[in-house]
């Protein structure tokens, strides 16, 4: 940052000054800045005013995208304050690079904070989003948010006061209007209000960006000691000399300290400077005791107290200038109910869109265990399916056995009792289960003659397929005998 360049005395000023030397400073651009405001935004304000005419949607769109197209003036002025104003051309490319920038929150749960010109150099100059943006903020806010407050809250009442004097004109130059009800009866129409609103923002919308901006720079020289920095910068520039006479300089003043040291030693130099600790203990407590540490300073704020009720009374005559007011009041009342409903409704569905996470967890209803997708076909190589399976398990069984067919024989029961505890029981076995997956995914059902048949048939099959060791034939028999015994579906089979 080339702090030297800067277009104006870099030092920490009051909050209010500062945000006044931003309005004194957007004076010699103003009407450029006005320019690129209409640039950007005209086309958007014809195009909905063709869409829906007579009504007021174009200036609200207008008012709702004033975070994003507020942005080129921010452009002009970040440049300016190092004195390197852009044309309109350079100022509508940086706006091009810049206004989709974080365009989503600013237009939607941003879009009503109170300090948007304070917080937009964060977003644009310093490029800052997320957990970043926010401790950033967190700094720059910190005992500082009153001003950029105050200056939104002017702001508004700025563009309200322009538009509304802007509509009284007309009705003071309208040759027709002749009486209260005419002029009131030209609020109707209401192209003419949206007109002056947009054209109010168009001129309120540089100082208020201005205002933010330096807000935000003097924040910024209070926190990094800008003017300091500068100070540093003009004594090293005014302080430099060639190398070689500042070498001779060093030499002199070497030979210097040598010849004072070798006549004064050191405990004599400093024997009348050091302070025993009660002495220093009672000077500290002298200082901390002045009155330049026990200064309070107190701001107050001018209170607005004014009495409406006049406003609102029924006694007084509606032709006085009271009741004219209060005519005017009435009329307008209609459209400032629909903008704060509409307000009230824009919150809520921020405030939905933006816990949308909570409100989806807590209507979630509370699931269920999963079943699982789909039953396996296959385990550890063996069909488990019901069509791969004969109807009668023990008499199959017993036939293979005589058929000197062991292995099919044994195979058979640990596929039957697999695909019972599978189809039947509903046993989340699974792809990639083990024997013991198997055995242990059983004991939940709390069916111990169930588990125990399992445990003797896998046992039997593993030594006939690991070990090649046959079960005798009664053993065979008393698992078919077992079998029938079961509570499965296909037991009595």
């Amino acid at each position: 940052m080339q702090l030297e360049r800067i277009a104006f005395t870099a030092r920490p000023r009051q909050p209010w000054e500062a945000a006044d030397l931003g309005m004194q400073f957007t004076r010699s651009l103003y009407w450029q800045l006005v320019k690129l405001c209409l640039l950007v935004t005209l086309p958007i304000y014809v195009l909905l005013e063709i869409i829906w005419t007579n009504t007021v949607v174009s200036s609200l769109v207008i008012w709702w995208l004033k975070p994003l197209w507020e942005r080129i003036v921010l452009v002009v002025l970040s440049q300016s304050v190092f004195q390197s104003t852009p044309t309109t051309r350079q100022a509508l490319q940086g706006f091009k690079s810049i206004v989709g920038r974080q365009a989503f929150a600013a237009i939607t749960w941003r879009r009503f904070s109170p300090t948007r010109s304070f917080n937009l150099p964060v977003i644009q100059l310093e490029g800052l989003k997320g957990q970043q943006y926010q401790s950033r903020l967190s700094i720059l806010h910190r005992g500082n948010t009153s001003p950029a407050f105050w200056l939104t809250i002017i702001g508004i009442h700025l563009e309200s006061f322009l538009s509304l004097s802007a509509f009284m004109l007309v009705i003071y130059l309208a040759p027709n209007i002749n009486e209260l009800s005419e002029a009131v009866d030209l609020l109707e129409i209401t192209w003419i209000g949206s007109l002056f609103y947009y054209s109010s923002m168009l001129m309120v919308a540089p100082f208020y960006v201005a205002s933010g901006f330096f807000l935000y720079l003097n924040r910024r020289i209070l926190l990094e000691g800008w003017d300091i920095e500068l100070i540093f910068r003009q004594m090293a520039a005014s302080h430099k000399q060639p190398a070689k006479s500042i070498n001779k300089t060093a030499q002199l003043m070497l030979t210097a300290g040598l010849l004072i040291g070798s006549l004064y030693p050191m405990q004599d130099v400093f024997a009348g400077v050091v302070e025993t600790p009660e002495a220093a203990k009672t000077n500290i407590e002298e200082v901390l005791n002045s009155d330049d540490f026990h200064q309070i300073e107190t701001t107050r704020f001018p209170k607005l107290d004014i009495d409406w009720s006049w406003l609102f009374d029924d006694e007084h005559d509606d032709t006085s200038e009271q009741g004219w007011l209060a005519n005017l009041a009435m009329a307008i009342a209609p459209f400032i109910e629909v903008v704060l409903w509409s307000i009230v409704v824009v919150l809520i569905l921020l405030v939905t869109f933006r816990y949308r996470h909570w409100i989806m967890t807590l209507t979630k209803p509370i699931s269920t265990p999963a079943k699982p997708s789909s039953q396996p076909n296959t385990l550890f190589g063996l069909e488990v399916n019901a069509e791969s399976l004969p109807k009668n398990i023990p008499s199959t069984v017993i036939t293979l056995w005589k058929n000197q067919q062991h292995r099919e024989a044994v195979g058979l029961l640990y596929r039957a009792i697999l695909n019972q505890l599978i189809s039947h029981y509903q046993v989340p076995i699974i792809n990639g289960d083990t024997e013991g997956d198997c055995i242990n995914k059983t004991k939940p059902l709390a069916n111990s003659q169930l588990t125990q048949y399992l445990q003797d048939v896998t046992a039997i099959w593993l030594q006939l397929a690991y070990a090649h060791q046959l079960p005798t034939e009664p053993m065979i028999t008393a698992l078919c005998q077992r079998w029938q015994q079961l509570d499965t579906g296909a037991a009595d089979g």
